[in-house]
Parts: C-alpha cells; sequence; structure tokens
C-alpha cells in the first residue's frame, strides 16, 4: 500500500520554475519505493507517492536536501 506525503520547501534554495521542478521531482523519483511526484514552484509543495516498505518522510527529505531543498513535512 502506497503513503502520500506533502514537503514545503522552507530552505533559501526555493522552486522557482518549471526546471526547478523537475530537478526536485527527478531527486525523488530515483529512489526505490517512490511511486509519484509533484514538484509545484507556485505553492513550494512537493507531493510523494511512496511505498512506506521501502522508505520514509525522513528519506524524501534528506534526499532533498543533499540537492540544496530544505524542506518540511506538512503532511
Amino acid at each position: 500500500m502506497f503513503q502520500s506525503v506533502t514537503l514545503e520547501v522552507i530552505g533559501d534554495q526555493r522552486l522557482s520554475c518549471e526546471k526547478c521542478e523537475r530537478r526536485a521531482a527527478n531527486l525523488l523519483a530515483a529512489l526505490p519505493g517512490v511511486r509519484q511526484v509533484r514538484a509545484r514552484a507556485l505553492d513550494q509543495r512537493i507531493h510523494v507517492l511512496f511505498d512506506p516498505a521501502v522508505l520514509d518522510d525522513a528519506v524524501l527529505a534528506a534526499r532533498l536536501d543533499a540537492g540544496g531543498y530544505r524542506t518540511r513535512v506538512i503532511g
């Protein structure tokens, strides 16, 4: 069963364009267990559908942080 989580970009590096959205989405899509990613510059949110048996939201946030996007889980 898949689980969804929403992360909000809160750091200095923001999602400012379509290229940034793709970059953030690609960072997460490469992880095993991630089924779907949608990043939106409009509201600085990244929605992820993933398999909690394979990874958790802390892994997702750490991957984004390593890519330069500091985030927090909001739902």
